[in-house]
């Protein structure tokens, strides 16, 4: 008993509060910058008290909206323009524009870099091939263009068209640099090939050289120190077999 008691104050207070509107003095308080957040936060609870059609829903976002053509302050009249989104008897209103979208082609490229990026583009949009601006032969001359990112750009693109055209390059490209910047950046180009591509190229390729020693050092297999060989049981004159010492 005790418990439904509980419940049924409950429901009575939220139903008191729900049935109690704003009055003119909120609507006016709008106007105040120091009550606005009050008076916008207590229209916009009521507002979402009415959940389903009726005229009171009516005759309440009707007194709303008047209130939102009759304030002059911005930010007064954006705060009741999301109140009347609440309006149950509103028209909902699709978020997208239900208009196709206007599509401008973009100048032909004249550049090198212009026509990379309309590659780049449609390479994106997944155009067609027959459509691209620059063939694979024109790509791998752009390949060896002077500007280093003209250049990497290239062998991006390149890599999209063909990767069997690429693949060379990128590996004759990643043997001849030096700096530690460029080298990654080919080097992730590289990662990027299939795997037949990478895996026959990197067959093909010679093998690593070995880095030459400074002069002076010793190589692993000199430093460590030979083993004595015991002499026959016959010759021993003790029992005893020298052992090597261990390196400190």
């Amino acid at each position: 008993m005790k418990l439904l008691t509980i419940l049924f104050a409950c429901a009575a207070c939220l139903t008191g509060s729900a049935a109690e509107a704003p009055t003119d003095a909120t609507f006016a308080d709008l106007a105040v910058p120091e009550k606005r957040l009050a008076a916008q936060q207590a229209i916009l609870d009521h507002s979402r008290s009415f959940t389903n059609a009726s005229p009171e829903a009516k005759a309440w976002f009707d007194r709303v909206r008047t209130a939102a053509k009759t304030l002059e302050n911005p930010e007064g009249q954006a705060a009741l323009q999301q109140v009347l989104l609440f309006d149950p008897n509103g028209k909902p209103r699709l978020p997208l524009n239900p208009k196709q979208a206007q599509r401008y082609d973009p100048p032909a490229g004249t550049s090198p870099e212009t026509k990379l990026a309309e590659l780049e583009r449609m390479l994106d949009l997944r155009g067609s091939a027959k459509e691209y601006p620059l063939t694979v032969e024109e790509l791998v001359t752009l390949t060896k263009h002077e500007d280093f990112a003209t250049a990497q750009r290239a062998n991006r693109l390149l890599r999209r068209v063909s990767a069997s055209a690429a693949a060379p390059i990128l590996w004759e490209r990643l043997a001849k640099l030096s700096q530690r910047s460029q080298v990654q950046e080919v080097e992730d180009e590289i990662l990027r090939l299939p795997v037949s591509q990478a895996a026959i190229l990197r067959s093909s390729s010679p093998a690593p050289r070995s880095l030459p020693r400074p002069p002076g050092s010793v190589s692993s297999a000199s430093a460590l120190p030979r083993p004595r060989k015991c002499a026959p049981p016959s010759r021993r004159r003790s029992s005893r077999c020298s052992k090597v010492r261990p390196m400190n």
